[in-house]
Formats: C-alpha cells, sequence, structure tokens
C-alpha cells in the first residue's frame, strides 16, 4: 500500500516562530557602539538559537559553526559587529520562519545581512518587498526614500539601489529630497546632475536655496573629515549654475507614443521625418512576418510607422502593432535617452504560454537582459539597467507574440 504524504509547512513555520528565544546550543552576540557626547560605549545583546538551524540555513555559517578550525564552533559563539541587534533578530527570525517583517529600511539591512551569510531566498524576499513599495506610491513613504538609497549604496544592494534612485528621480515635486536632505555630497551630486531627475526648474531652484545654509549647519556638526560641509555647499551651487540651461525630463507611461505626440506637436515633418529622425526600428528576419497587419494599410513603410509609434500614426489609437515568433525587433532612440523602469503589453499578453525576452541598450552592442518571461513573474519585476538607455529590444523565442511593448520611463532630449 503507497503511503499518503500531506505537508503543512506554514503549521511548522508557525512552530518554529514560536520557538525563536526559547533554547538552543549557540549563542549569537551583537555588539553595537553607541557614541556618547564624551566615550563610545559598547552594547551587547545575545540570541539563543540552535547550531544545526544556522548550519542547515547558510554554507557560510555551517562553515563557521560545524569546523572546530573556526573558534565560533569550538566557542559555540559567533559575534557580530557590523549590524544592529534589530535587524540580526529580524534575521534570526527569518531562518526560523521563513518570513520577514519590517520597513523599508530595515528590509534593506536584512537584505544585505543575506547577502553577506549566502542566503539568496531572503535576499529575494526582501529585494522584492522593498521594489514593490517603491512601485506602489501609497505604499512608499517619502522621509525613508533617501535613507534606503543611501543605505543600499553603502551595503552594495545594486536593485534596492536603483529602485530608491527611480522613486527619487520620479518625484516632481522634490518632496523625498525635501523631507530628508541629509544625503551624503557624492550621493546628492549623483542625483542632482541626473539628467532624469524630473522635478520642474522653479521647484528645483526653490528647494536648492532653502538648503544651503542649513545642509551646511548639519555638515559641520556631525565633525566629518575633508570639508563635508563645503562639499555640500559646492554641489549645490553647481547646480544652481546649470538651471538657465537644465531641461525637465518627462515622466512617460509609454514612450514610443510620447515621441509621437512630441512629433506632432512640433509640426510633423517640419524638423524630419518621424523613422530615421526621431525613431528608427531595425526588424530581424523574417521581417515581413513581424509587422502586424493592418486592415486599413498595406504598405510597410506606414505599419513601420506604426510600430514604431505603436499605433498612432495611423490614427487609430494605440493598439497591437506586432505579430512575429521566432525573431526580434529593435526600436533605436537618435534623439532622447530613457530611464527605464517598467514595461506594459497593450493585450496583456499572457506569458505562460510565450517566451519572450527585452533587452535594454546604449550602443547596441552591449545588452542588458530586463526581462525575461520565464523567470520574471510580470512586467513590473524586471531589472531595469538603472542607466540611460537608447535602446530597446523584443526577442521572441517561443509562441506567436501579437501585442505591443509600451515602455514606462523617463524620456530626455540629448
Amino acid at each position: 500500500m503507497q503511503a499518503a504524504v500531506s505537508e503543512s509547512r506554514d503549521f511548522v513555520a508557525g512552530v518554529w516562530k514560536q520557538c525563536f528565544g526559547l533554547g538552543g546550543d549557540f549563542t549569537v552576540v551583537v555588539e553595537e557602539r553607541h557614541t556618547a557626547s564624551s566615550s563610545q560605549d559598547v552594547v551587547r545583546k545575545e540570541f539563543l538559537v540552535y547550531a544545526a538551524l544556522l548550519s542547515k540555513s547558510s554554507p557560510v555559517l555551517a562553515a563557521m559553526v560545524d569546523s572546530e578550525m573556526f573558534a565560533e564552533a569550538r566557542q559555540a559563539q559567533m559575534v557580530i559587529t557590523d549590524f544592529p541587534a534589530a535587524i540580526v533578530e529580524l534575521f534570526l527570525k527569518f531562518l526560523y520562519s521563513g518570513s520577514v517583517e519590517g520597513g523599508v529600511l530595515e528590509l534593506t539591512q536584512v537584505a544585505a545581512m543575506g547577502d553577506k551569510y549566502q542566503i539568496p531566498e531572503l535576499v529575494s524576499l526582501c529585494t522584492e518587498t522593498v521594489s514593490t513599495a517603491f512601485v506602489d506610491e501609497e505604499a512608499t513613504v517619502d522621509e525613508y526614500c533617501c535613507k534606503v538609497f543611501e543605505c543600499a549604496d553603502r551595503l552594495g544592494l545594486a536593485k534596492i539601489r536603483g529602485d530608491s534612485k527611480t522613486t527619487i528621480l520620479l518625484d516632481d515635486t522634490g518632496k523625498t529630497l525635501r523631507m530628508h536632505p541629509s544625503l551624503s555630497p557624492r550621493l546628492l551630486s549623483e542625483i542632482l546632475r541626473s539628467e532624469f531627475l524630473c522635478i520642474s526648474n522653479d521647484d528645483l531652484s526653490t528647494l536648492l536655496q532653502s538648503w544651503g545654509s542649513g545642509k551646511k549647519r548639519k555638515a559641520a556638526s556631525m565633525e566629518e573629515e575633508g570639508g563635508e560641509a563645503d562639499q555640500l555647499q559646492q554641489v549645490i551651487d553647481e547646480c544652481l549654475a546649470r538651471l538657465p540651461s537644465r531641461r525637465p525630463p518627462r515622466d512617460c507611461d509609454d514612450v514610443f507614443v510620447e515621441l509621437w505626440q512630441q512629433y506632432q506637436a512640433s509640426g510633423g515633418g517640419t524638423e524630419g521625418s518621424f523613422l530615421g529622425h526621431w525613431m528608427t526600428v531595425i526588424l530581424g528576419a523574417p521581417s515581413r512576418r513581424i509587422l502586424r497587419q493592418h486592415p486599413d494599410c498595406d504598405d510597410q513603410c506606414a505599419l513601420l510607422e506604426s510600430c514604431a509609434s505603436n499605433g498612432m500614426s495611423l490614427d487609430r489609437g494605440a493598439e497591437p502593432t506586432l505579430k512575429m515568433s521566432g525573431s526580434s525587433v529593435i526600436w533605436m532612440l537618435p534623439r532622447h535617452s530613457i530611464w527605464v523602469y517598467g514595461f506594459e503589453f497593450f493585450n496583456r499578453s499572457d506569458l505562460s504560454k510565450t517566451h519572450i525576452r527585452i533587452f535594454c541598450g546604449q550602443n547596441g552592442v552591449d545588452w542588458h537582459l530586463t526581462f525575461d518571461s520565464t523567470r520574471h513573474k510580470n512586467l513590473f519585476e524586471c531589472d531595469p539597467p538603472y542607466h540611460a538607455v537608447k535602446q530597446i529590444k523584443l526577442q521572441v523565442l517561443e509562441g506567436e507574440f501579437t501585442d505591443s511593448v509600451s515602455v514606462l520611463g523617463i524620456l530626455h532630449e540629448d
């Protein structure tokens, strides 16, 4: 008789979660330095856990816990000095329960700890949660955005760093910077010098002028070496000097449609044709099987222009322009650059039946894989390059793709 097998991981996780702190055979010690006005005090906090749990969760911890070559194994104790106790506690609770709770700043630090101890499941969970918070405007806490950006930069978390930077760039009110303008001179310069910063010139001028003395006083009070106060003021002064020639970018929910509308607003062909001057499209072979045929148009050049404008050039509104399998399309922007942060499909295609990839490029040679339908659950879970993009490439590997691609991004005229 075949044995019946059933499982309840939630039940087991719940039981283990309740066991945290109730016993163990290994001690995790956290030492934190608290700087007072006259001295530095070291505060210790201890967590009693099971060595086997640490060993089975992380190859790094396994080496430390299982091998007598390490003092940690011999003493049944390890000391952590590079993360605060609150973060270590969240980390250890994850090992017990498989879940982690905390704000975006805390989860950023937990992700860094997961990366250090090579626990990819924890890194993915924290990164996805933080990135989702930045996509969902209602869930984003503006006052934490700059803190997360600086923290992710310090800890080397590229995905969280890029997503938090994108949120700062998209904020056309400057609220994220206004609520927490304490970025280091290097990071502040990176934000203010970006051509993708969406805030208007008037609002940026007001914000910069309000900072001046306040940021200088703050930096001076920190007593940091290297004249940080002077560096901050220099960053502000340089940005103010660039304002007269600065052209704020546009946040677009469809870059191709936005370019067509700008082309039309400029007088159409008076500034050159749309194809070639505003947009260039390269079709993979066989090219005649890529463009979706239109009932009112059999002209291939017109269909190509429709592909470049997501259907807007045929005066029928945005609509599917592609019908392809086993081929590719490249859109190239001669006059503009994009800060890509997402994609959408007009028909919301069922990606379970089609294997597609979307790449971003700067020079047509080096391509960054931004979306893969076999790896990403949806279009919002893409991996943007977090730099200026000049080309978008769609590749259909399996199945038939009948749709249009909308590029979500910040558009800047070069």
